[in-house]
């Protein structure tokens, strides 16, 4: 019996000390805890939030490359460029009411060969929401200073979130460029 009282009194005391020297958080403590964490939130936050805007932006610029890349196909077998998106039977654009005429969530296209110059094509990636930067993009085939011919392609985003986009100045004989209103992508 005596045994097991003094281990219940030693039990008790120690017990005891533990809740005196574990008291918690002090409230400085927990200040300083919630200062850090109110930073990297102001921090991260907007960086977060601009990421759903470059993500439906990438959109736009990987489906003009992607129709750059299958026009100059397109011209090397039919000496013209395609005026809707069914010839270039590409599979992410298809023409909607009217022919040369895509769209997506994000974005209306619209695609340009001129039938007077087979030499010249523009799409333009119009922003349905004016959060969004609009694209063009174009291809254009001109000579080069040796008479060689060449396909020049160009991808351009506008400078101002909201803009429509424009169709690049191509000019025949010389390399396709960005309106004054655009900034060059192409690589």
């Amino acid at each position: 019996m005596k045994t097991e009282l003094n281990t219940k009194f030693i039990d008790q005391h120690l017990s005891r000390q533990y809740r005196e020297r574990v008291q918690g958080f002090t409230l400085i403590e927990l200040l300083v805890v919630i200062i850090i964490t109110g930073i990297l939130g102001a921090i991260a936050i907007p960086n977060f939030l601009n990421q759903d805007v470059k993500a439906k932006q990438s959109e736009a610029k990987q489906n003009l490359a992607l129709v750059n890349k299958v026009q100059n196909s397109y011209r090397a077998e039919r000496s013209a460029f395609a005026d809707t998106f069914s010839k270039l039977a590409i599979g992410v654009l298809t023409d909607s009411v009217v022919a040369g005429q895509g769209t997506t969530t994000n974005y209306a296209y619209t695609i340009t060969a001129q039938n007077a110059n087979p030499d010249t094509a523009s799409i333009t990636a119009s922003a349905k929401d004016t959060a969004l930067k609009s694209y063009s993009g174009g291809s254009v085939r001109f000579s080069n200073a040796d008479s060689q011919s060449i396909i020049g392609t160009i991808l351009c985003e506008t400078i101002v979130v909201g803009n429509a986009a424009t169709a690049p100045s191509t000019v025949v004989g010389s390399s396709p460029t960005c309106t004054a209103t655009e900034r060059n992508l192409s690589l």
